[in-house]
């Protein structure tokens, strides 16, 4: 399989798509996630936590007899220590907002470990182990939370819950992803790892599910063209595809081995809400309702599926009957007309900022350019290209009045919840890719902390659907598409359970994979 090279492999650090891949090969978390349902179901853990009835306190138990690959077992207290990384302001994970909830953890993270005295950073730690994360035996673990959060157990089923040894890190310093010290209870074991050329994992025959596999090697240092010619000389089968290149669409052969599916993204034209004149509802509304996103599938993208909500097919919270940003034109040139815009004389020219440097630069101008066509055709409205170099696009993002009026956002939850789209991306406390370009609103948020607390599933799907309603139709997004996974796959390779969140294939069942004779 070909793989980008990973700039790490520690699961509190990494960055890059297909570095959770590669964890959740050498470590199983708490929970994980069933490919088929998204839902999570115990891993690790012997069951579902068990909850207190304030929501706050989740109690797991450990399967009897874990052990990582050289034998020894697998302790409460790895858990713990693995979670303790993911808050640790020294090791800077960019995940640590998702376990803010935990107590302690945004206290100890928010310090500067440069600045701030070194006890008051040891009394954070100590807090986080006493109160947060607490391993009351060798089996059993207990997480404290700062309020009830239904959502916590998609956060335990990520790989960011790997059971990390103290003694492995302490050892191996800033090298301990190395073979020698790389040492999980996942499936398989990292045996060689030489940069720039391959990676290679054996069977790990001490774990709870011993893998059919025995041998995966990933291939790191092809460029596109490279590995895809491995794939078809035989050398690697399953090669991983950019959907937007068509790689195979040409040779009936590979067609005949590609595989598609839906993910866990979405795709949109963000406004900047906080700037006139897309501080105006009916004139966002307006934008997201005339331009046709079946077109722009068939036309511009090739691949896809229509969006029309923030949450794809296939992930919880998935909602078909929302339609508020539907292609009208009619119904948007009212909206037009009834925006201060659509009623100024003479209005500005309204900007969409596109790169002017980098690999995606003709794409993006023919990206924006649709959308320019689209708005001209159905509203009668000017829509001016700007482009912006990295640097001038770093420093107009410092602040909303400086931020672009359009621009595009392309987003992938890394949990399986609707928390992960609506709570992370818009409440407006959240520092997300929504609400830093100035979406806030009251409602929304006494929906999102409605959602975010209340354990009774009808209800809180309500509250969420509610929510998700909401935001479409105040269209601080104009939602475009779902962007799709792609692979080819050797006839010969059998049981991979492809799911919306997969990096790469079979991410969350990779026991079941498995080669059959090439004869």
């Amino acid at each position: 399989m070909n793989i980008f090279e990973p700039l790490t492999l520690d699961p509190a650090r990494n960055t890059t798509a297909g570095e959770d891949y590669l964890d959740l090969m050498v470590f199983e978390p708490l929970l994980s996630y069933d490919a088929h349902t998204m839902k999570p179901i115990p891993a690790a853990a012997q069951d579902l936590p068990n909850l207190s009835a304030d929501g706050r306190r989740y109690t797991l138990t450990l399967r009897q007899g874990l052990v990582y690959s050289d034998g020894s077992p697998v302790l409460a207290r790895d858990f713990a220590y693995g979670w303790s990384r993911v808050c640790d302001p020294v090791v800077g994970s960019r995940f640590s907002p998702l376990a803010f909830v935990i107590i302690g953890c945004e206290a100890w993270n928010q310090l500067d470990p440069v600045k701030v005295d070194p006890s008051k950073l040891k009394a954070a730690r100590d807090r986080f182990f006493s109160e947060g994360v607490v391993p009351l035996s060798d089996r059993v673990l207990e997480f404290n939370l700062t309020r009830s959060a239904p959502y916590f157990p998609s956060i335990l089923a990520m790989w960011l819950g790997a059971p990390v040894r103290e003694s492995d890190v302490a050892r191996g310093g800033e090298d301990w992803t190395e073979p020698a010290t790389f040492v999980g209870n996942g499936p398989f074991v990292l045996s060689e790892w030489k940069r720039g050329e391959h990676m290679v994992f054996t069977a790990n025959p001490r774990h709870r599910i011993p893998p059919k596999v025995k041998r995966w090697t990933m291939i790191t240092g092809a460029d596109r063209s490279q590995a895809l010619s491995s794939y078809r000389s035989g050398r690697a089968d399953v090669h991983i595809l950019d959907p937007l290149r068509g790689e195979a669409a040409a040779d009936p052969t590979l067609k005949d081995q590609l595989v598609v599916h839906g993910n866990n993204c979405f795709g949109a034209v963000r406004f900047n809400v906080a700037r006139a004149p897309l501080d105006d509802p009916n004139l966002r509304l307006a934008l997201a309702k005339s331009f046709d996103r079946a077109a722009f599938v068939r036309d511009v993208m090739h691949v896809g599926m229509p969006a029309l909500s923030i949450i794809p097919p296939g992930m919880p919270g998935y909602d078909p009957a929302d339609d508020a940003q539907a292609f009208d034109p009619v119904v948007a040139r009212e909206l037009f007309a009834s925006s201060r815009y659509g009623t100024t004389t003479n209005p500005a020219p309204i900007e969409f900022a596109v790169p002017s440097q980098g690999a995606f630069v003709g794409f993006m101008q023919t990206f924006a350019g649709w959308f320019r066509d689209q708005w001209r055709s159905n509203l009668g409205l000017e829509i001016v290209l700007k482009p912006e170099d990295q640097a001038t696009s770093d420093e107009s993002k410092k602040t909303l009045k400086t931020r672009a009026l359009l621009s595009y956002l392309e987003y992938c939850p890394s949990n399986a919840d609707q928390n992960g789209y609506l709570s992370r991306l818009a409440e407006s406390k959240s520092n997300g890719p929504i609400a830093r370009w100035g979406y806030t609103s009251m409602a929304f948020d006494e929906l999102i902390h409605a959602a975010d607390s209340t354990s009774e599933v009808d209800r809180r799907e309500r509250f969420y659907t509610q929510a998700s309603r909401l935001l479409s139709h105040d269209a601080p997004l104009a939602f475009i598409w779902y962007p799709v996974t792609a692979y080819l796959r050797k006839p010969w390779v059998r049981g991979i359970t492809d799911s919306p969140l997969d990096t790469y294939p079979g991410m969350f069942d990779l026991t079941s994979i498995y080669a059959t004779s090439h004869n």
